[in-house]
Formats: C-alpha cells, structure tokens, sequence
C-alpha cells in the first residue's frame, strides 16, 4: 500500500514540499493535488490551525471553488505546527478553519460569493475521513446544478464518509442540508462523532444534515456489518423550511437538524428484553438536538422511508427547546420528531427524552413531541405501534401512550440542572437517574463505544457546551450498573 503524509501551514509565506511541519505546503488545496497524484492507498493529510480558502473551481463560475477530497484519504486538522501525531495533536479544531469565503476582500459585508458547497466528497469505494475541522461560510444557492443547492459545508455523493470532531456552522443551502448533504445510493454509509452543528439552514429539508440512501458498511476492525450512525454529536439551533410557501411543499420539508429521506436496511439488533429491532439503517446515540427549528415536519428530526425497509434506533439521545414555526397543514402539531412511515420503517426510542416542543399556535408542551403519521399522534390520540419506546420519556399530551414490551413512558418532567440556561444534565432527584433500559443490543461493536475507538467502558469525550474535551462516564459495567436516561450519565 502507497502512503503519503502530507503537512499543511497557511502560516508559511513560501509553500514547501508538504514533507514535515519545516516545509509545508500552505495551503490545503496543495495539498489535495498532491496525494491525489498517488495511487489508492493510505493518503493522509495534516494540517495546522489557519484559515483555509478553496480556490480550485469545477466551472468558470469562481463559486464553484471547494475542496475536492480524493478517495481513500484521511484528512486530519486541529494541529499546532510541530504536533507529532494525530493523538497528541492540539486539538485546534476551532482553528483549523475550511471557510467558503472565496473573495476576502468582501468579508463580511456579503455571501452573495461565497463557495456553493466548501468541502466535496468524490465518489469512490474506499471512503474518506474528514477529523478536526470548522468548515462554514457555504452558500449553496447555485442553479447550474442540484449539487450547487445543498450541502453548503460538505456535499457526498457516492461514497463512504466518517466525520469526526467537526464544527459546522453559518452554512446556508437553498435545498436540502444546509451544512451536511449526504446521498449514499444505498450502498455507501454515513458516520459521524464528536461533531457539532450549529446555526445552518436550508430552504426545503435539513437544516444541518440531510441524508439520502445512507446504508450499512463493513467496518474495518470491527465485527461485521454496520448501520450509518451519529455518536456523541450535538445540533443547535439549525432551520428547516421557509415561510409562507405552499401548502405541498410545507407538508414535504422540515427536520430542523436531520431530515432522513431513506435509508437502506441495516442489521437486526436485537432490542431491550429481547426484542428484535430490524433493519437498523440509522443509529443515534448519545446526541443532544436543542433549539432546533422548522417550517413543516420535525423541529428537530424528520424521518422518511422512501418506500425502503429499515429502521431508526435512537440510544440515550436527548432533544429539548425544539420548535415548529409553521405547521404542515392537516396535521396536529409539527413535533420535535416528525415520522412520515409505514409499516416497513420504525424509529425506535431507547433511553432518550423527547420533550418541551414549542408550537407557534399553543404554549410549551401541549403538543406531542412525536407526530405524523408514523405516530398516528394528533393532540393526544393513541399513538400507533409503529413507533416503538424503551424506558423514554418522551412528552404526549395523553400519559403513557407508549407502552412497549411492559416499559410505559415517563411522560414526567425529566428534572434537568438548568434547561433555561441548556445545561441538560440530570439534576439530583430526576426521575430518570438509572431509570434506562439496558439495551442489551447485539450490536457488531462493543456498547457503549462514545468516541468511536471501539474501546467501551471509559473516560471519553464529550461536548458539553462547545468543548470537545468534556469527560462523559456512563457508570454501565459488564454484569451490573444501570444507565440513566437522555445524553448525559449522573455517576
């Protein structure tokens, strides 16, 4: 295997030969067409903390301009020059900037020229690895192109893609995903850690993530196959939607953080108790969604199938301070989790709090915090069995509308330190300290994994606030220990 270490500066006046931190290349976009001259293998990339312009266009247009990531490369930022590896780099993620901004000159007086989308995935077969970056700034408000609409700070098509310790914020899309457009063809999957996305939009579907065939993927190292899945990530205040559009196209958008157009099935899991969980194309865990909002369906998450078989499993997720703006028309309440499903696509609820959504027509928390048709909730009716619920407490205007294999939801007031001020940890008392349900999944990789290195069981990061530093311990030990329910472990 052919393996090329490249180290980027921007803080160098002269571009070096990308050989160590004493002669970089400076600028990125050197970079990339210097491990792109490589064959398949194991191409990797540092780079140190700077601010980042892509400057390589697709077409005439200067908007056009983006980072083009090659398959099979491993791009890793968050370095102070002189940093000696990836595990004892700075961790300058903040820093370490990709920015759509294309005309210095015009900051910050316009977007109007800013790069349609800042960072692009090729299609390929072998996947790409994106660590340690702020990527923000896009503009994907372009014509020529469907690709040009969506996915302003990362756009994939065609291939695999793992995202970790990202920040991804001020990005805008016309479409779908305002900072995150993911299309897999059902044959490419998804994987994000550690990553926060804050304050992005799109016009239709996604205010930070849209994702679209996302599907299982062997991993490396691991046991077999495995779903897409988002770990240890946080969205805030990210839109879906515009208002005063049409009816139909009101009733189609939404997800003010995710929007999952489809998915492709994944593994059986095998749920609380023993109960099977089938076809999980998507798994969430241990991720916070808050003061996320939308015009249509979900102020936080929208789920769709597509017409597929799969499932969505949510693991100890908490979601709090959503908001509808405007309703989908004939339906009872956007919800912080909209599902438009049948019988082939359940999202399941494991140890995850669901709760003070906001309706622009009705005070905090008299709507479901779950509707749509997949929840058969509207204002209180019996929600259907196609959502299914394990040891949650998720708001319904009528109490215990969940009861799933003996376990009712809380449906209780889920005692945090200080939702006013989004500290969203378990105060003491709550309810819902070890009131989880252990899941005891059958998943390929060992739970609870955090941070993604298949070692579980241990101090591991967390964002709380915006720190990617912050130490998570879920007091979960094989044989014993119970995990509390929402995003955070009270020890």
């Amino acid at each position: 295997m052919v393996s090329a270490q490249v180290y980027v500066d921007g803080s160098f006046a002269v571009d070096g030969d990308g050989s160590g931190w004493g002669t970089p290349r400076n600028t990125l976009q050197g970079a990339l067409n210097q491990v792109a001259t490589l064959p398949s293998g194991n191409r990797i990339i540092y780079v140190a903390a700077w601010e980042y312009q892509p400057t390589a266009t697709e077409t005439s247009d200067p908007r056009t301009a983006r980072f083009l990531i090659p398959d099979d490369t491993e791009l890793y930022g968050g370095f102070r020059n002189g940093d000696p590896s990836v595990d004892s780099r700075s961790g300058l993620f903040r820093q370490t900037v990709l920015s759509g901004e294309t005309d210095l000159l015009t900051i910050p007086t316009t977007t109007a020229d800013n790069a349609y989308n800042v960072v692009v995935v090729e299609p390929g077969t072998q996947g790409v690895l994106i660590d340690g970056f702020t990527i923000r700034d896009g503009n994907a408000n372009g014509s020529s192109d469907p690709k040009y609409r969506s996915g302003a700070a990362l756009h994939v098509t065609g291939n695999e893609v793992t995202v970790r310790n990202l920040f991804a914020e001020l990005n805008v899309a016309s479409e779908n995903g305002g900072a995150i457009a993911f299309d897999g063809g059902f044959t490419k999957a998804f994987r994000m850690y550690r990553s926060y996305l804050s304050s992005n939009r799109a016009s239709d579907k996604g205010g930070a993530l849209y994702l679209e065939g996302a599907a299982e993927a062997e991993e490396a190292g691991i046991h077999g196959v495995e779903p897409s899945w988002i770990f240890n990530s946080v969205f805030y205040r990210n839109l879906a939607g515009e208002q005063g559009v049409t009816a139909v196209e009101l009733a189609r958008n939404g997800g003010g953080a995710v929007f999952v157009e489809s998915l492709a099935g994944g593994p059986d899991l095998l749920g609380a108790l023993g109960t099977s969980v089938p076809d999980v194309g998507l798994l969430v865990m241990n991720s916070i969604f808050n003061d996320n909002l939308c015009h249509g369906g979900g102020a936080a998450v929208r789920l769709e199938n597509g017409g597929s078989a799969n499932s969505s499993l949510w693991l100890n997720c908490t979601m709090a301070y959503n908001q509808v703006l405007t309703n989908p028309p004939g339906v009872g309440g956007g919800g912080t989790v909209y599902t438009v499903v049948d019988s082939t696509l359940q999202p399941y609820f494991i140890n995850s709090i669901v709760g003070l959504t906001f309706d622009p027509t009705r005070t905090l928390d008299v709507i479901d915090a779950i509707a749509g048709s997949g929840s058969r909730s509207v204002f209180g009716n019996p929600l259907s069995w196609t959502l299914e619920a394990f040891g949650s407490d998720i708001f319904t205007v009528a109490t215990g509308t969940y009861p799933t294999a003996g376990f009712a939801n809380f449906d209780v007031p889920p005692g945090y330190q200080d939702a006013p001020g989004r500290d969203f940890r378990l105060s003491a008392g709550s309810a819902l300290i070890d009131a989880g349900v252990d899941p005891a999944l059958t998943l390929p990789f060992d739970y609870p994994d955090m941070n993604g290195n298949m070692v579980p069981f241990e101090l591991t990061p967390y964002f709380y606030t915006t720190s990617p530093t912050s130490a998570r311990v879920v007091d979960l030990v094989p044989g014993g220990g119970t995990l509390d329910i929402g995003a955070y472990e009270r020890l």
